[in-house]
């Protein structure tokens, strides 16, 4: 049917600062959600070799060095412009701005580099800002632009050209998080063999869904946690109707679900369910004569659906779930009023943390999603990047931005003197400002270093020696050792949601590989409501028939020409 990503376990480390404050931001970090992912057989990079990185003192005293590689020192200053965000939730230390702090400093005092803000937008805004200076071809010299911004900068050759840069310039930590999973994440921004945009990975596991269970209502009504899709049902159906938080009323919901099921809020919430069923909402599949197919309008789909219409007719859905946001949807897990969660491996601090502050009695446990009735499940998975850096054509310095994305690396991974200085920073006056959000070209994370870091610190617990845990797992061990609701989201998330990414066999990505078609881009917001309308006026309770009608009308509206779009891409 089609390939699955078997997981291994990654060989690198990470600074979790930047990974912590992203997960309490999720939406906002993790920018637009793209469709298209990763597909194949992958297995992280092993980059632990050393990279050709001069220390800090090295490169003070040698700027004049006759080889320039990944991190030398510019021997003047050179001056590049950036488009920036501004964030609600972070803020600065006295005496420092979005225009002036400590990642502009470290990148004039470590590589001569100076950053000026040619605009700045709300983060919320600064896809519209985007798209204005690619309309208007008024580029900064370096911008992060989502996947169709992309490709109407290369379609339209406003950037540079980063081939040879991007041979020469990146150390092996950089390299390693930007090319995992075979370089999969360069293929929307390569044409004609040369590359246009540097990917801005993520953790990977930011789209595959856990399934979180109220433990405390289960011990009440003395039930097992479920496992399976049927086991999930009598579950739910026994939070609506037997009273879990003992108040005398009928006022609890099995499963949280919020208006657009989860595929803006970035919780896999259909997703995970749909698993079960072995169907793949809004991922590219091949069918049974390998060609590509879209995962919604598959028989499987069908099958889904009928399920949640069962589900939304025991009372296990909110009834007004089609008109509330995930902030709404959060605000019933803080009061208490939802026992089963599917999230992403950092839901324990959000949202769930907000019903731990609010009811420290309250409990939550960790399990993979319910699987199907072979026992098996594979849990659909977005690619881990939707962001790429790209360079304004004509530049001078394109490979400046992948040195300051060195620089990053070496702050939050380490152990060296740079990640010394960030570590020293972040404890101190810097602690709780998320300044990492402001990471100079731009904010990005290792895709597989939570996996690692939980791993390690699992191990330490069991054989009660932390000796070898490095400076990012004793910095979580010390935060999850402070106790009260963070400390327990943290032990939640890294010592039983990371285990439980573990665990999955297989991962499943879209088949399809490459860039949006022309009829993507012209047509999916029209399929794509449609395709919403459809899926929540079923679960409501409109006959299934609906469902065969939907697929008439996303093949007669452009889906049958985005289909073979895609097949003759893939060629």
């Amino acid at each position: 049917m089609g390939i699955e990503y078997k997981t291994e376990r990654g060989k690198h480390y990470r600074w979790l600062t930047a990974a912590l404050t992203c997960m309490v931001l999720l939406a906002g970090c993790s920018g637009q959600n793209g469709n298209y992912a990763s597909t194949g057989e992958a297995s992280p990079a092993t980059a632990s070799q050393s990279a050709s990185v001069e220390s800090p003192s090295a490169a003070a005293s040698e700027s004049a060095a006759p080889e320039d590689g990944p991190m030398t020192k510019y021997e003047q200053p050179i001056e590049v412009t950036i488009g920036q965000s501004s964030y609600e939730a972070s803020s600065f230390i006295e005496g420092e701005s979005v225009d002036s702090n400590i990642h502009h400093k470290f990148n004039e005092e470590y590589l001569n580099i100076k950053y000026k803000n040619k605009w700045v937008v709300d983060a919320t805004k600064v896809g519209e800002k985007v798209n204005l200076v690619i309309a208007s071809d008024d580029l900064p010299d370096v911008m992060k632009v989502g996947l169709n911004q992309l490709q109407m900068l290369i379609k339209n050759g406003q950037v540079e050209d980063l081939t040879e840069a991007w041979a020469k310039y990146p150390t092996e930590k950089v390299r390693s998080m930007a090319q995992y999973q075979d370089k999969i994440a360069f293929l929307p921004a390569t044409k004609e063999g040369k590359i246009y945009g540097i990917p801005l990975a993520r953790d990977f596991g930011e789209s595959i869904g856990i399934m979180y269970v109220r433990q405390d209502w289960l011990d009440k009504l003395k039930l097992q946690a479920p496992t399976n899709l049927q086991e999930l049902e009598a579950v739910a159906k026994a939070f609506v109707n037997d009273d879990p938080d003992g108040n005398g009323k009928k006022d609890t919901y099995g499963i949280g679900f919020d208006k657009e099921m989860g595929f803006v809020s970035g919780q896999p919430m259909l997703t995970s369910i749909a698993a079960g069923f072995k169907a793949y909402p809004k991922l590219w599949v091949k069918d049974d004569s390998g060609n590509f197919a879209y995962g919604s309008i598959q028989p499987q789909m069908k099958e889904t659906l009928a399920f949640m219409q069962n589900m939304y007719k025991l009372g296990a859905l909110d009834p007004e779930f089609a008109v509330k946001d995930f902030a709404k949807v959060t605000e019933m897990y803080t009061n208490g009023k939802i026992g089963i969660l599917f999230g992403v491996f950092s839901a324990p601090i959000y949202p769930l943390m907000t019903n731990k502050e609010a009811d420290p009695k309250a409990e939550w446990t960790v399990l993979p999603i319910p699987s199907g009735t072979d026992g098996q499940v594979a849990p659909a998975a977005k690619s881990f990047v939707n962001e790429w850096i790209v360079v304004r054509k004509g530049f001078e310095h394109p490979e400046a931005a992948i040195k300051s994305m060195n620089l990053w690396a070496e702050m939050f991974v380490g152990p060296n003197a740079y990640n010394d200085r960030w570590a020293e920073a972040n404890s101190g006056a810097y602690s709780g400002k998320n300044i990492n959000l402001y990471a100079l070209p731009y904010n990005f994370d290792s895709p597989y270093q939570n996996l690692k870091n939980g791993e390690n610190l699992r191990a330490a617990k069991e054989s009660g020696d932390e000796t070898k845990l490095d400076v990012r797992e004793q910095w979580i061990l010390s935060e999850k050792n402070k106790g009260g609701s963070y400390g327990w989201a943290i032990e939640k998330t890294f010592y039983e949601a990371e285990k439980v990414l573990l665990e999955y066999k297989n991962i499943r990505y879209s088949d399809y590989q490459g860039a949006p078609t022309p009829s993507m881009i012209s047509k999916s917001p029209t399929l794509d409501k449609l395709e919403l309308e459809t899926f929540i006026k079923i679960i409501m309770g409109a006959s299934l028939d609906e469902f065969d009608r939907f697929v008439e009308k996303w093949r007669a509206l452009g889906g049958d020409q985005i289909t073979q779009e895609v097949n003759e891409a893939a060629k």
